[in-house]
């Protein structure tokens, strides 16, 4: 069975609903760093930004109906970098995704109209110019706890649609 846009907004709302009760206790620590918190919290629980991730990931549907190949290795590269944050936050090679690398470009960025680079940025990831990379969209470090707060909700999403496109894979 597919799942409707309304399903993944209902389903990314319930999930961000989980973690505000996770994320929402205050924090001790210095008042910069409660203040870090409180607002990472308010950016990560933006209703416009469940509109926002909630239309990436209709718009990733969409296409997954016409070119399903190249949705599944659209999600699978998604999923790998996301993982790559989530397990390595500490370091920066993980927090950069280089756009004019080949596979990133056909799977990230030009892929169903950049849907999985709307993702990306709605984790955090901010569209830098790099010497040495070119364009890139990098996560810095000042955006993890909102990156931390989003993850499981988005990742839970992508491997759901995933699995639609994939059953065999995930039986």
């Amino acid at each position: 069975s597919s799942t409707t846009g309304a399903e993944v907004a209902s389903t990314w709302q319930q999930a961000q609903d989980d973690a505000a009760r996770d994320f929402g206790t205050p924090v001790e620590g210095s008042e910069n760093e409660v203040a870090a918190h409180s607002d990472a919290v308010a950016t990560a629980f933006d209703p416009d930004a469940v509109e926002r991730l909630s239309a990436a990931l209709n718009t990733l549907m969409v296409e997954a109906t016409v070119h399903r190949g190249a949705a599944v290795t659209s999600l699978k590269t998604l999923l790998k970098l996301l993982d790559n944050v989530k397990n390595n936050p500490s370091e920066a090679k993980f927090r950069k995704v280089r756009l004019e690398n080949k596979a990133i470009k056909a799977r990230i960025v030009e892929f169903a109209s950049g849907a999985p680079a709307t993702l990306l940025r709605e984790l955090g990831f901010v569209e830098q110019t790099s010497t040495e990379d070119g364009p890139v969209l990098e996560l810095p470090e000042d955006a993890m706890r909102v990156f931390q707060i989003r993850y499981d909700a988005t990742r839970a999403q992508v491997e759901s649609l995933l699995q639609q496109l994939e059953p065999a894979a995930s039986a």
